[in-house]
């Protein structure tokens, strides 16, 4: 299912698209496609990376093969599926699992994991990240109480 609307496109698609070609050339040129990338991370791992960049291989059962995906930016992720998005704000919709086989996500390595400095979170970093959690769970309870009021109002003003 998709978010948003490709018509246009459908009706513009190339005959062969980047990753056809890709695909067509094999393991080599996507490997190269995958430099900097943590490859075929656990599923689970994705919600710890919302934003992050992700490519993927999907499995096509009439080739018999995993294809290979360029991606796109992690917005979302659901118990069946994740949503994500490209620079122009499209987004849409991979499958964890197709055909009975798993999509391999692959996460673009932060600054951090490239170039040192990984491992353990210095504890400033954790006192940063706890306080923004706070911060996030002070505004998700305030938007809580504003929806309660709105409904509260509208189920009183449904009567009259």
């Amino acid at each position: 299912m998709r978010l948003t609307n490709n018509d246009k496109y459908s009706k513009n698609k190339p005959d062969q698209t980047i990753t056809d070609i890709l695909n067509d050339k094999g393991k080599e040129s996507i490997e190269k496609e995958l430099e900097n990338y943590i490859e075929d991370i656990d599923q689970d791992e994705l919600c710890y990376n919302i934003g992050a960049h992700i490519k993927y291989e999907v499995w096509d059962k009439q080739k018999n093969k995993y294809l290979f995906r360029l991606g796109g930016y992690l917005k979302l992720i659901k118990k069946e599926y994740i949503v994500l998005k490209n620079s122009d704000d499209k987004t849409w919709c991979v499958q964890k699992s197709k055909n009975g086989k798993k999509t391999k996500f692959h996460r673009l390595q932060t600054d951090k994991e490239l170039y040192g400095g990984g491992g353990e979170l210095e504890e400033n970093e954790v006192e940063l990240a706890i306080k923004a959690i706070q911060e996030r769970e002070e505004i998700i309870d305030e938007k809580d109480n504003e929806i309660n009021k709105l409904k509260q109002y509208i189920i009183n003003n449904m009567r009259k």
